[in-house]
């Protein structure tokens, strides 16, 4: 859980984006078994992105596949 005005999504500079395939699953934490994730996870940085919350991160977040930032390089 976010506390308010913390989020990557409203919080300025803005920089979190919420990816998911059109179609292909019913819960969104099964995102990283996708094609569409793999090709994320392996392309991202080329496009200044990066994973959120990673498995077991620091923040102690959830593990969100779906959540990527961008990271200004």
């Amino acid at each position: 859980m976010t506390l308010p005005g913390c989020s990557e999504h409203g919080h300025p500079p803005r920089q979190g984006m919420d990816v998911a395939p059109a179609v292909g699953i019913e819960k969104m934490e099964e995102f990283y078994k996708t094609k569409e994730y793999q090709w994320l996870a392996k392309n991202a940085a080329r496009f200044s992105f990066e994973l959120s919350f990673p498995k077991n991160n620091k923040f102690g977040v959830i593990f969100e596949p779906w959540h990527w930032r961008y990271v200004k390089k």
